[in-house]
């Protein structure tokens, strides 16, 4: 029963793996837009450039969702095939699509919220996009654990889970220009992409860096979730919630706490990966303390009635 539930488990996260280039890919798109406009923001408002700073991130924001659209609807139209040429076939390609299928439609809030966090640490709250990464992060969690556990939902709801955990990660961000507690203003009106040039040509190295990073986490990824998964197969609940926590929230905020200090133009963006390295230490220590009592107290096999005892 176990080895089953592993190996199902194993096929779902190869479906989920087969997703991180499309993460990658978006992750990187937004943040070259972000990056690239919220540095020439803050150059104009230093000047006392208020209206240009706008503009600049009006600019953004609609580049960006042209990008996402147009990524979103070649993937979806695309997706059997661009999985077929991944090299997934049977299961694992039903799975891919199940996952993605769902999570496409979440990533243009995915990647619109990325480029707002990005002006928002220059618009005068450098904290927010951090309290938000959090927030999505908790939420993530929960969600996985209502979808996928309590609900049965499968893949698809892991990826429901990530793209509400985004769509409300995205709308606590929105409360910056609601508040009013900066210069930008959600005004998307009169302004042309006479920038978009200059915007993508300064993040274009920023694209390069949260593909670095992402295509270092998967196998981490894989050795934590099904660690987490044996744990959860056999009942061992407090174990489970432990490391999920963990990788899915606690590591990521020490991340975006401690990283920026030593890595100030890096440290943010390695946060998901910090966060998988510690996981993976913890799952290695917690399979170490799971397994050590049947080393100390033994067991028998009772091959004639297939139950197990302690050894004297």
């Amino acid at each position: 029963m176990i080895s089953a539930l592993i190996s199902s488990s194993c096929t779902a996260l190869a479906a989920i793996y087969l997703a991180t280039p499309f993460f990658a890919l978006f992750t990187a798109a937004a943040l070259m837009v972000g990056v690239g406009g919220a540095a020439l923001m803050s150059i104009e408002l230093g000047k006392g450039n208020k209206e240009k700073g706008q503009s600049l991130f009006v600019q953004s924001m609609k580049l960006t969702f042209m990008i996402s659209f147009t990524l979103v609807a070649v993937a979806l139209f695309f997706l059997d095939d661009i999985i077929h040429l991944m090299g997934a076939t049977g299961t694992v390609a039903g799975l891919t699509v199940d996952f993605l299928g769902t999570l496409l439609w979440f990533f243009e809030i995915y990647s619109l919220g990325w480029v707002a966090s990005c002006f928002i640490r220059n618009d005068t709250n450098p904290r927010l996009g951090m309290y938000a990464m959090c927030v999505g992060a908790a939420l993530n969690v929960v969600f996985d654990y209502l979808f996928i556990f309590q609900f049965g939902w499968g893949v698809k709801g892991a990826a429901l889970a990530t793209g509400l955990a985004q769509v409300l990660m995205f709308c606590y961000l929105m409360s910056h220009f609601v508040r009013g507690q900066g210069i930008l203003r959600l005004k998307f009106r009169g302004y042309k992409l006479v920038d978009a040039r200059r915007i993508l040509a300064l993040g274009l190295p920023t694209f390069f860096l949260g593909l670095r990073f992402y295509f270092l986490i998967p196998p981490l990824m894989g050795l934590n979730i099904v660690t987490a998964t044996l744990f959860q197969s056999t009942g061992d609940a407090k174990r489970t919630t432990v490391l999920s926590l963990s990788r899915g929230f606690v590591f990521v905020l020490l991340g975006l706490l401690i990283l920026p200090k030593f890595f100030p133009v890096d440290g943010v963006w390695g946060s998901m990966l910090f966060a998988e390295v510690l996981a993976a230490v913890m799952s290695v220590f917690l399979l170490v303390q799971r397994t050590s009592p049947l080393k100390k107290v033994g067991v028998a096999e009772q091959p004639e009635n297939g139950t197990y005892a302690e050894a004297a």
